[in-house]
């Protein structure tokens, strides 16, 4: 137990705040996400979809059903400390990530289902003059995948599945150009494409 005491507040000196972040919102499943995406391959209701679609074999009923939405409030900044120091900070909206999840029992070793979520999105908002509006004023990024299942127990400790995963996906950014010796111009860059894998 002492050993215990002494590697844990040890661990406590060396923790840093980690100050990063991407496009990702891993927030696919409540019951993941409370369990920091460690139960990846057990039975955790109809997240599974997203997760483990073998796993939906398993479930224990007829009918399941899941869903949520998260808000995400994310600030980011921007530090310079040479040769002068300067500071920039976004102004994003509250990203709302959701996920829903429903399935049904067709017989005792088939399963059906449908997974709708959002893994990627999030929008940035820098103040227009700030030091880094040649690489970016504002994005947004946005990704829906829909995801039709089928889980199928080959015995009561093996079971497969799998189907296709169909992503909406679209991008808005902004950015400045330098047109020396006028004003700053601008180019706005915008998409939307559908794509498809399994």
């Amino acid at each position: 137990m002492r050993h215990f005491l002494l590697i844990f507040l040890a661990n406590l000196f060396f923790i840093q705040l980690a100050l990063a972040e991407g496009y990702q919102v891993n927030l696919q499943g409540q019951k993941q996400t409370g369990m920091g995406h460690t139960g990846t391959g057990l039975l955790l209701g109809p997240s599974s979809i997203h997760f483990n679609p073998g796993a939906l074999a398993f479930l224990e009923g007829n009918f399941f059903l899941s869903g949520g939405i998260s808000g995400v409030f994310s600030n980011n900044s921007f530090v310079q400390n040479e040769p002068v120091y300067y500071k920039a900070e976004s102004d994003n909206p509250v990203g709302t990530p959701f996920s829903f999840y429903g399935a049904m029992r067709l017989n005792k070793r088939l399963v059906v289902g449908l997974g709708v979520n959002s893994p990627y999105g999030n929008t940035l908002d820098w103040e227009d003059d700030w030091a880094g509006r040649y690489l970016i004023q504002n994005i947004s990024l946005q990704a829906i995948f829909v995801q039709p299942t089928v889980s199928y127990a080959i015995t009561p400790h093996i079971s497969i599945g799998g189907g296709p995963v169909i992503a909406f996906g679209s991008v808005d950014l902004d950015q400045a150009i330098p047109l020396v010796p006028l004003d700053d111009g601008s180019v706005n860059l915008n998409g939307d494409a559908t794509a498809w894998g399994v």
